[in-house]
């Protein structure tokens, strides 16, 4: 909208009215509007009340929008007079009969304030000094080129910063980041910030680096156990290796399934691991999922998991938390982010992208989004995908086998895709582990129908194009990693599963 002189004040106090309008709307159009500056002043001296009023009830007593039983609980909570609480109200009532949409266009009414209050406050500057000819005039009186640029320079900066959205630039200065931290880095030969995995994820660690700022991908068909790995493998790693705080987003498993897989996890990861260092593995219970499911676990079993589940949670006390939704978008996702970081978190997961078109339609803007999020938060973002079912019969799988594949790929720091092997395959199969002495030829059991084939498709930080070896035993979650298949067929359908 196009602004003369004569009418900026006006035009500015209908933005303000719709801005606070909107920050009555919802908590986070406040917090964003209150992150940008916490001296925003408003032409209408009400204004500045009613932000006060919007400060308490978000900050204070925990309102997440604000409506006339909230401005009334302020009231009371406040003790005001009557005179002094009808002049509230009466303001509320005014700025809903002044708004005619329900619901108005927060980011558009905030970039709308911050420019027309930016051109005001420059304006106003000029009037209270008596025009351009008066700024001239004081700014020649402070005698020196230096003084008359500080002042020019703080006044710019008071003048157009205040009130301005988020830029998608992210700046860094280079030398500020040679640190302690930096040099510790250095020493340790870890020269890309990441978080390993857990330490008998050997080959994970060493070709993947662990798990690097950036989006990382873990792919596979339905029902192959994505979940799963993102609990053993990842969350785990970041609970173990790391003091940040973790969030997970799922549109599949209600928080119930992914608390009894973490218990499940903890079990055959730092459980067992302290119990082999002690050489009494052997003597751990062996729990089973399927029976936890359906309820045929023995008394002295689920005594055994409420034990567990009480250290779990004190060794991962408010670190954890699910977040379950249906429909994700880029504005959900956006404040979710922003929010959660603000409060310690850096490790993010985002189960599952499906393989159905309908579930696809916005995923390049949602994973373009999610790679925006981790360059500027600089976090760890690890989402799981599934491949479609029409792939079933790929032997060799790559980044082509997911829906929207060139998008995904471009923005994932690393991709894992995995499949069930069949028993016929594994006599074909050459796998060795690698050792001090070398290469080390590894023997199958080939009557198992618990391993997986794990393929390493993308890598920016380490070598790609290789597959792993795992056996994977789902009831208890148990992920043990065999060594490096080295000779996978890379012809597109599985020969062993052909019809004659």
């Amino acid at each position: 909208m196009e602004a003369k002189s004569n009418n900026i004040e006006t035009l500015l106090r209908g933005i303000e009215t719709q801005l606070i309008a909107s920050l009555f709307q919802d908590v986070e159009n406040f917090e964003i509007v209150n992150e940008k500056s916490s001296k925003i002043k408003f032409t209408i001296p009400a204004y500045n009340n009613l932000y006060n009023i919007a400060r308490i009830l978000y900050t204070q007593l925990h309102y997440t929008n604000i409506d006339k039983i909230a401005i009334d609980t302020y009231c009371a909570t406040m003790n005001l007079s009557p005179s002094d609480s009808l002049s509230v109200k009466t303001w509320y009532d005014l700025i809903k009969s002044r708004v005619e949409k329900e619901k108005i266009d927060f980011n558009g009414t905030f970039e709308h304030f911050s420019m027309i209050s930016s051109v005001y406050k420059y304006r106003q500057w000029h009037i209270e000094n008596g025009g351009l000819d008066g700024v001239v005039e004081k700014l020649l009186k402070l005698g020196s080129s230096e003084k008359i640029n500080t002042v020019i320079d703080g006044r710019i900066t008071e003048f157009f910063t205040i009130g301005t959205q988020d830029s998608e630039l992210v700046e860094t200065d280079l030398t500020e980041k040679i640190d302690n931290e930096y040099i510790k880095n250095l020493r340790l030969r870890k020269t890309i910030e990441s978080v390993p995995f857990l330490k008998h994820n050997y080959y994970l660690n060493r070709f993947l680096k662990g798990m690097v700022r950036g989006v990382n991908g873990i792919a596979g068909f339905s029902g192959t156990g994505k979940s799963s790995w993102l609990v053993v493998i990842n969350m785990m790693g970041a609970l173990e290796n790391s003091k940040d705080k973790i969030c997970l987003f799922c549109n599949e498993q209600v928080y119930q399934v992914f608390l009894n897989n973490l218990l499940f996890a903890y079990m055959s990861t730092i459980l067992y691991s302290q119990a082999k260092q002690q050489g009494k593995e052997g003597k751990l219970m062996r729990l089973s999922r399927d029976r936890l499911t359906s309820g045929t676990l023995t008394d002295d079993e689920i005594e055994y998991l409420i034990k567990i589940a009480e250290i779990v949670k004190k060794r991962y006390a408010h670190r954890i938390t699910h977040v379950y939704f249906e429909n994700m978008t880029t504005g959900v996702i956006k404040k979710e982010v922003r929010k959660k970081y603000r409060a310690g978190y850096r490790h993010f997961f985002y189960d599952t992208f499906k393989d159905t078109e309908e579930e696809y339609k916005n995923i390049i803007i949602l994973s373009t989004t999610i790679d925006k999020l981790t360059k500027k938060y600089n976090i760890i973002f690890t989402i799981t995908l599934q491949i479609a079912g029409e792939h079933v019969g790929v032997k060799y799988l790559t980044y082509r086998h997911l829906a929207r594949a060139k998008a995904i790929k471009d923005i994932l720091e690393s991709l894992l895709l995995f499949r069930k092997l069949d028993k016929e395959e594994l006599a074909y199969l050459k796998v060795y582990k690698i050792t001090k002495e070398g290469k080390q030829s590894v023997p199958l059991n080939l009557e198992s129908s618990n391993y997986y084939a794990v393929f390493i498709d993308k890598n920016r930080n380490g070598e790609g194009d290789l597959v792993l070896l795992y056996e994977i035993f789902l009831d208890r979650l148990i992920y043990n990693e065999i060594g490096i298949i080295d000779n996978m067929p890379k012809d597109t359908i599985i020969q062993f599963n052909r019809k004659k």
